[in-house]
């Protein structure tokens, strides 16, 4: 099928290949415990900001290989569902030539910081780690066992007040028992938020 746009700005080809993909719309997340670190707050909901209208799905900038094929990460807030797809809440679309994953959640009952797995179909020695925070990050810590990583904070003015990451990571670090761990930095390298690991969602393969 060729590219079409539809209204919420992704392609339909996108779109139909996350049609597959639906049950990535887990249950809301489950309230978190700040006892196991008190010096730095772990993310609880609700997940705050202002999405801008028209509803639509923003290309974040942030993209990859997997092989010769670039993926690409879209987020943006939808009120209603969209062609039985996406929606409705805070939607994250991980898309590939062909080929998509989406992460949908109620933002009244997401933590504040979150993260996401993604494996690659095309390539099983790579994950896409991936996530959203509603404090005012520059940057992201992410660690994966023994190795930890830093990212830039993506934003958008089509949602106000959040702060995005993915970063592509070698799948030999990631230990599923253990989840990801991850911390949203100011300017400075203050530790403002971390998640709690244990609430790592792993989506389907892309690819």
């Amino acid at each position: 099928m060729g590219l079409v746009w539809v209204w919420i700005g992704v392609p339909v080809a996108v779109v139909a290949a996350v049609a597959a993909f639906a049950a990535t719309r887990h249950p809301p997340a489950t309230r978190v415990s700040t006892a196991n670190g008190p010096e730095v707050p772990v993310a609880r909901p609700p997940l705050v900001f202002s999405p801008q209208p028209p509803p639509r799905m923003i290309n974040l900038g942030a993209s990859g290989f997997v092989g010769s094929n670039r993926w690409i990460l879209f987020a943006g807030y939808l009120p209603k569902e969209v062609n039985g797809i996406l929606g409705p809440g805070l939607c994250l679309v991980f898309a590939l030539t062909g080929s998509g994953v989406t992460r949908c959640d109620n933002p009244a009952t997401t933590p504040s910081l979150t993260a996401y797995v993604v494996p690659l179909k095309g390539d099983s020695s790579t994950l896409l780690i991936a996530g959203v925070t509603s404090v005012p990050a520059a940057t992201f810590s992410v660690t994966l066992g023994n190795v930890s990583l830093s990212t830039p904070a993506l934003t958008t003015t089509a949602l106000v007040g959040l702060r995005f990451y993915v970063i592509q990571v070698s799948a030999a670090d990631y230990r599923p028992s253990r989840g990801v761990s991850v911390e949203a930095l100011s300017a400075d390298g203050a530790a403002l938020l971390r998640n709690n690991p244990g609430l790592t969602a792993t989506l389907q393969p892309l690819g």
